[in-house]
């Protein structure tokens, strides 16, 4: 389960227009969750750790213009 990290600020320049400026972390913190080992016996790779289950740190910025 990646963890989110939403953050926003609203600007409001006038009463008729504003702006809203937010940031979305997805698995902020950057903690690996990884699959299960290999189990082929006859395999090179038996019993490493050689993939990831999670996705990395993903940064979502956003800007919206209200009139």
């Amino acid at each position: 389960m990646a963890s989110s990290v939403p953050v926003g600020k609203n600007i409001v320049s006038t009463e008729r227009y504003k702006m809203l400026f937010s940031a979305d972390m997805l698995n902020a913190f950057n903690h690996v969750l990884f699959n299960e080992p290999a189990l082929d016996v006859g395999g090179s790779h038996f019993g490493e750790l050689t993939s990831q289950l999670n996705q990395p740190r993903r940064i979502l910025l956003g800007l919206r213009f209200e009139f």
